[in-house]
């Protein structure tokens, strides 16, 4: 977020990574649980909103891609998954659905639960596509070794998503 101040848009996007990346660890711990649920779930659809936003503005050549980080369309669309994943899990763990009372999974209903599973495949897909493009990056076929990083993060971001959310939908 720091050097990219010259960019204010993508100091944005990493700061929104990182909330979710601090959510994503609160998770896993039971004291999670007692945090009120309605203003994660606003601030992540609000996130995903940006993403959407940013994605809408590129395509309508309204901002220049160096703006989005050189991030190309088909990388904020992923964006927007992970976001509404979050807003998915906020709402399944926290009960916030229809027949999903607690931390009982087991019920999710069928909505959630195809949701859930379309996001999830969502994040499978949008890992290995970032795998092959960090592969390529080091193989040196394009662009840099900072790129190849950066696509082998976003591939554990992603699978570290998917993982969180598995269980959710296999209890």
């Amino acid at each position: 977020m720091v050097i990219d101040r010259r960019r204010p848009l993508q100091s944005v996007g990493h700061g929104l990574h990182l909330a979710m990346s601090v959510v994503m660890m609160a998770m896993a711990w039971p004291w999670w649980s007692g945090l009120p649920s309605a203003p994660q779930v606003v601030f992540f659809t609000v996130a995903a909103g940006w993403f959407v936003l940013m994605l809408l503005a590129q395509s309508l050549r309204r901002m220049p891609r160096w703006y989005a980080h050189g991030h190309n369309p088909w990388h904020l669309v992923m964006h927007v998954v992970m976001m509404l994943t979050m807003v998915w899990m906020v709402v399944s763990m926290a009960g916030m659905g229809p027949s999903a009372p607690g931390h009982d999974h087991s019920s999710l209903s069928l909505p959630i639960a195809i949701s859930g599973v379309v996001l999830t495949g969502g994040l499978i897909v949008a890992a290995m596509i970032c795998l092959v493009d960090c592969m390529e990056n080091l193989r040196g076929d394009r662009r840099s070794g900072a790129e190849a990083r950066a696509s082998g993060a976003q591939t554990l971001m992603n699978l570290g998503m998917a993982a969180m959310c598995l269980p959710m939908l296999v209890v």
